[in-house]
């Protein structure tokens, strides 16, 4: 099991959003960050952040 948290913050570092999500695989440590990367930008492009 992967586990993934992402924080989104503006450009002064307050708290704008976050989520957990999890993954039923078994990834090497670069294969989970690159998930983490994938999943954090698909979601900052969901909530319509466009300055990431």
């Amino acid at each position: 099991v992967t586990t993934m948290r992402t924080c989104f913050r503006n450009h002064i570092g307050n708290f704008v959003a976050g989520f957990t999500q999890r993954q039923q695989a078994t990834l090497s440590t670069v294969e989970d960050e690159a998930w983490a990367l994938i999943q954090a930008m698909k979601e900052a492009i969901h909530r319509g952040f466009d300055r990431v």
